[in-house]
């Protein structure tokens, strides 16, 4: 007749996480301090062999991936990740990759920002610009209404002529 026993699963900070009734061996993949040793990723069975051992076992009931030649439990995470120096190969060169994309868009940043302060810098001078035209507008309203006046001087003087006449 099989046992049944309780477990207490605790996180790294001794947090309570589950309770789970076990009746049968179960497999387990330690990682984390073990035994006062640090384990990436070793297979054990609960009801085997732990007994008598402290309770805030690091042990993960899903196996690795099995493409993981170097497995290890990222506890921040909660998955397995690949310590191996083909993984570590790998994410250095997607990191590189992300660093090189990284860079591009940064380039097209400040592109974009010399564009748009050459915008500005056009806006400005056509800003500063207006008070001038208005100017320029301005004087040569007074010069039209100057000529109109005269005109309108002309016409009254040669009805007027016209009439003692």
């Amino acid at each position: 007749m099989e046992k049944d026993f309780l477990i207490c699963f605790l996180d790294e900070s001794n947090f309570f996480r589950k309770e789970v009734i076990m009746s049968k061996d179960v497999k387990v993949y330690i990682s984390g301090v073990f035994g006062g040793r640090t384990v990436d990723c070793e297979v054990a069975n609960l009801s085997t062999g732990l007994a008598g051992t402290e309770t805030n076992w690091p042990f993960v009931f899903e196996a690795p991936d099995p493409s993981f030649s170097h497995p290890k439990y990222d506890w921040s995470k909660g998955e397995w990740v690949d310590q191996s120096e083909a993984s570590q190969a790998q994410k250095l060169t997607s990191l590189q990759d992300a660093i090189d994309g990284l860079k591009k868009q940064a380039g097209a940043i400040v592109e974009k920002q010399k564009t748009i302060e050459g915008q500005n810098a056009t806006t400005a001078e056509m800003v500063n610009a207006i008070p001038r035209q208005f100017g320029v507008l301005s004087q040569q309203i007074t010069t039209v209404m100057s000529q109109l006046n005269q005109l309108t001087s002309y016409v009254s003087d040669s009805k007027e002529a016209a009439t003692n006449e």
